[in-house]
C-alpha cells in the first residue's frame, strides 16, 4: 500500500486507483482495509468518478471508517 500512497501524492491518481485495487484484494485487516477502501475514493474522486468514490467510502464506512476530521464523505462527493 506504500506504493499506492506514494503515487498518490505525486498526483499519478489513475495509477494509484490499480496500486490500491491490488491492496485491497490481499488485505484482510478490517482496519486497513477501509483505510485502502478511503484512499481508493479520494483517488477516483480526483479522477472525476464520484459514483466510483461514493461506493469505496460507503464500503469503509460499513467497516468503521471515520474520516479523522469528521467529514461526511458521500455528502462531500455530491457536493463537489
Amino acid at each position: 500500500m506504500d506504493t499506492a500512497e506514494q503515487v498518490f501524492d505525486q498526483a499519478k491518481y489513475e495509477l494509484s486507483i490499480q496500486y490500491y485495487t491490488q491492496a485491497i484484494a490481499q488485505i484482510n485487516a478490517p482496519a486497513n482495509l477501509a483505510y485502502a477502501l478511503y484512499m481508493r475514493g479520494c483517488a477516483y474522486k480526483e479522477i472525476g468518478n464520484k459514483d466510483k468514490a461514493r461506493q469505496d467510502w460507503e464500503s469503509a464506512q460499513k467497516l468503521g471508517f471515520q474520516h479523522p476530521w469528521g467529514i461526511n464523505l458521500i455528502a462531500q462527493a455530491l457536493n463537489d
